[in-house]
């Protein structure tokens, strides 16, 4: 099952942030949250 490149990315470069309920929030190339 092939995972998403942008999750990927982002779980190797750290571009996430945890919201108020701990859930990983991921951050796009733009810069935006998703």
């Amino acid at each position: 099952m092939a995972r998403d490149r942008c999750l990927v990315f982002a779980e190797n470069h750290r571009l996430y942030r945890h919201d108020e309920r701990g859930e990983r929030v991921y951050y796009s190339s733009a810069g935006g949250s998703q």
